[in-house]
């Protein structure tokens, strides 16, 4: 069995910032996307986003109910990203 390899939150944090901000005016990033860039695993992602939240470095915007959540983000202060991208939108994002 693999151990995942220990990650570091400062850099996470940091390429988590530079993806928000890179996501202006584009869809907000996927959890995938998020992985990707920070290395974290999948059950880590929420949390790690929620932390971010409540020290208040980022902002986090829902619509919805699940599974139908859109989502937006920004760094606090900055301009929003756009509201999760759907291959099949099963609400609107102005509900």
């Amino acid at each position: 069995m693999n151990k995942p390899r220990p990650v570091n939150h400062d850099k996470a944090a940091a390429a988590l910032v530079l993806l928000i901000n890179q996501h202006i005016d584009k869809p907000c990033p996927t959890r995938e996307h998020i992985m990707t860039v920070t290395g974290l695993q999948r059950r880590a992602v929420w949390p790690f986003i929620e932390d971010m939240q409540s020290r208040g470095v980022i902002e986090i915007e829902q619509r919805g109910t699940p599974p139908n959540v859109w989502r937006r983000m920004r760094v606090f202060g900055r301009e929003w990203t756009d509201w999760t991208e759907r291959k099949a939108a099963a609400c609107d994002a102005g509900a």
